[in-house]
C-alpha cells in the first residue's frame, strides 16, 4: 500500500480575497480564505486517513519555493488561510497518513498565479432542475467551472423575484464541496429572474427560471397543498 497513492488530485474549490487595514499600504494586510477538495482514489476508504496539506509558494522571478502555510484534514474537503503574494505562483501539496504512518507519494496541484487565477472570478451556476422542496418549488444551480485553472469565490448571494414583484430578494450562499445551492420558497406556476453575485461589478448575467404548476412537478397531489387537493377531487367526483 505504501506505493500507492491514496489522493490522486487536490484543488482550490473557491477562494475569497480579503483586504484588511486602513488606506496606508504599511498597515493593510490582504489574505486568500477559501476551500480545498481532494480526490480520493477509488478503493480508498476516507475515515481511514488524515491528509498534511502543505502550499508551496514559488517567486516568478528567481523560480525559488517556499511552504507558506499548512494544516491537517480529515476529510476529502478543508478550509484554507493563506497571505497573498505577489509576484508568485501557488500550488498544493498533499501527504497522506493512516495509524501505520506515510501512505504514497505527494500529491500536487496544478500551479496557480496569484494574480491571474486567483482574483475573485465570478461564480457559474447553470440551472440544474427545479423541484417540489416542503409545500414549495426550489431552483437547484451546479457550479461549472469556466476553465480548469478557474478559481470562483465562495461567499456570493442570489437576488431573485418573480413577474408579479417589484422587489428583489436575497439570500447567502457559501459554495462547499456539493457545488450545489438550492434557492428555496419559490411559488409554484411562476417565472422568476435570478442573478447571482459575487461581486460589486456583477451586473450581468440574469437566469430566467421557469416554475411549473405542482401538480406538474409531483405524481402526489396531495403533495401540493389543501386548494390544490380539493381541486383534484372536485375534477374526480364531478
Amino acid at each position: 500500500e505504501s506505493s500507492t497513492n491514496v489522493v490522486t488530485g487536490v484543488h482550490f474549490l473557491c477562494l475569497d480575497h480579503l483586504t484588511n487595514g486602513s488606506s496606508s499600504k504599511s498597515s493593510s494586510s490582504s489574505e486568500f480564505v477559501g476551500k480545498v477538495i481532494m480526490t480520493l482514489d477509488d478503493d480508498k476508504e476516507e475515515s481511514d486517513y488524515v491528509h498534511y496539506i502543505e502550499l508551496i509558494a514559488r517567486i516568478t522571478e528567481d523560480g525559488s519555493e517556499s511552504v507558506v502555510c499548512n494544516s491537517w484534514c480529515y476529510n476529502s474537503n478543508c478550509n484554507i488561510t493563506f497571505n497573498e503574494f505577489t509576484g508568485s505562483e501557488v500550488r498544493l501539496q498533499v501527504s497522506s497518513f493512516n495509524k501505520d504512518g506515510l501512505v504514497g507519494r505527494h500529491a500536487f496541484s496544478k500551479w496557480y498565479n496569484t494574480e491571474k487565477h486567483l482574483s475573485n472570478t465570478s461564480i457559474n451556476m447553470p440551472l440544474k432542475n427545479v423541484e417540489w422542496n416542503e409545500d414549495k418549488a426550489a431552483a437547484r444551480f451546479e457550479y461549472k467551472p469556466a476553465t480548469s485553472h478557474e478559481v470562483p469565490v465562495c461567499a456570493f448571494y442570489v437576488k431573485y423575484k418573480n413577474a408579479l414583484s417589484y422587489e428583489y430578494k436575497e439570500v447567502d450562499f457559501y459554495l462547499d464541496h456539493t457545488k450545489e445551492v438550492l434557492v428555496k420558497n419559490l411559488d409554484f406556476n411562476q417565472n422568476y429572474s435570478m442573478h447571482f453575485v459575487s461581486s460589486p461589478n456583477d451586473t450581468e448575467g440574469n437566469v430566467n427560471v421557469a416554475v411549473p404548476a405542482c401538480n406538474k412537478m409531483v405524481d402526489d397531489v396531495t403533495m401540493c397543498g389543501e386548494t390544490m387537493h380539493s381541486e383534484f377531487i372536485k375534477q374526480v367526483l364531478f
